[in-house]
């Protein structure tokens, strides 16, 4: 998908958006809180945008106006969304919180901290979760996009997409977790999906994960003797979805497996950002990101940590099958680890 916002007037809002199919004609849902939804579909001809070949179609634009808002003038808080995806192309947000400001936030976790997400989220004028889900066009639209200088987006984007997040002037930070912690997670999800019959949610979770419900289906996470037995016979494909995540995103092509030589390079990566941290370390996190944004984005916001992922954690330590599966992981975590802490003790020891 791409899309553009040609402008606010106050009395009106207009732009375009072409969808994966160009043949299709886009919808819009428009948001105000407080109210039900508005829905229209493209209202504006743009035979520019088919002419130049972005779309098949020239019912590409919309124009967003009185009337389908009588009081649009007055309101300082309207979002427009395209309405196959629910996502936000264009948000007008005037508050004293508002930053002006991008911010993206690498975190690999299966399963954001929600909490996390809404302290930050309430900054900006646009925000995007997991949007390694959308595609190569959507995403470079959605980091690009001019018309929002208030925007954050956090999820597992890969390495190809930094001369964009560069290019916008991002903060950029990433929150790195335990590796073992980090599969316990996404095993335990694994299993409800299972449990709960709901199977089909998992791809919008990690897409490698249909490949691991049979894994899972028939296996007790509480039987020590079981994940030991399982982890040591794993398929080929089952083995290769559960490679170290962190490490294949930050460090790897497309279709390509970790491997030890790309430890360096995902270390090389995350040298790259503003600031790297660890759920361990997420005190120091907090108070580093808040001196580089120049506002305190995450107030009292801590970690929830749940005992059922722990005690997996802590099982799955002890499995040496597992240490092979994430060892670039646990070898990038040691790492970004120690100099975390050498870091803090050079602090210190100058105070």
């Amino acid at each position: 998908m791409k899309f553009f916002v040609d402008a606010d007037t106050g009395d009106s809002i207009s732009g375009w958006v072409v969808l994966d199919n160009p043949s299709a004609t886009p919808s819009f849902i428009v948001q105000i809180p407080g109210r039900a939804e508005t829905r229209f579909d493209a209202n504006v001809v743009r035979p520019d945008i088919r002419d130049v070949g972005m779309s098949a179609t020239d019912r590409v634009g919309f124009n967003l106006n009185v009337e389908h808002v009588a009081d649009l003038p007055e309101l300082a808080d309207v979002t427009i969304l395209e309405a196959g995806r629910g996502l936000p192309i264009y948000r007008r947000f005037t508050s004293e919180d508002k930053i002006e400001k991008r911010f993206y936030l690498f975190d690999a976790a299966v399963i954001p901290q929600q909490h996390i997400y809404e302290a930050i989220e309430k900054r900006f004028a646009l925000a995007y979760r997991s949007c390694e889900r959308y595609g190569l066009e959507t995403i470079i639209s959605l980091l690009t996009n001019p018309t929002s200088e208030s925007m954050f987006a956090a999820g597992k984007l890969g390495h190809r997409y930094d001369y964009f997040l560069t290019q916008k002037n991002f903060i950029r930070a990433a929150l790195l977790r335990e590796p073992h912690e980090d599969l316990a997670e996404r095993l335990l999800l694994l299993s409800l999906a299972v449990k709960t019959r709901k199977e089909s949610v998992i791809q919008q979770y990690f897409p490698q994960g249909e490949q691991l419900l049979d894994f899972v289906r028939d296996l007790s996470l509480d039987n020590p003797r079981q994940l030991r037995a399982a982890f040591g016979d794993l398929p080929e494909r089952q083995r290769d979805a559960l490679l170290s995540p962190v490490t294949r995103t930050l460090a790897c092509d497309f279709g390509e497996p970790p491997r030890e030589m790309h430890i360096a390079t995902a270390l090389d990566n995350l040298a790259t950002l503003d600031l790297v941290g660890t759920r361990e370390h997420f005190g120091l996190f907090k108070d580093l990101l808040s001196e580089i944004a120049g506002v305190d984005l995450l107030g009292d916001c801590e970690i929830s940590a749940f005992g059922q992922v722990r005690e997996l954690a802590e099982t799955l330590k002890k499995i040496s099958a597992v240490a092979d599966l994430i060892h670039e992981d646990l070898a990038l975590y040691a790492l970004v680890t120690n100099a975390i802490e050498e870091g803090r003790q050079n602090v210190e020891q100058n105070q």
